[in-house]
């Protein structure tokens, strides 16, 4: 990439976050910060449902050679192997006494 390009894509970045800020009415969302009970809980249903789309989303963006393609389910299988630990350790959490 040239570098007067980077610049100018930096200063788009920048500039274009800036005017989105105004935009904001400056209050937080009151959901945010609602009693846990209040706020949405997903299923582990539902849980399995995203994860499965991050990852068909990950694999389509990849666009792997019929090579690559190959080697593509043990690299699934450390996703998904990650992605119900993380769930794991998050109900962990939740369920923990606060304290």
């Amino acid at each position: 990439m040239k570098p007067g390009l980077a610049k100018i894509l930096a200063m788009a970045a920048v500039t274009g976050s800036a005017m989105a800020l105004p935009a904001s009415s400056g209050r937080a969302d009151p959901a945010a910060f609602a009693a846990p009970a209040q706020r949405q809980q997903f299923s582990d249903a539902d849980r399995a449902a995203f994860l499965d789309a991050r990852i068909a989303a990950l694999h389509a963006g990849l666009k792997l050679s019929p090579e690559q393609e190959k080697l593509w389910p043990p690299v699934e299988n450390a996703l998904r192997t990650a992605g119900r630990s993380a769930m794991e350790r998050c109900q962990k959490f939740i369920s923990a006494p606060a304290g």
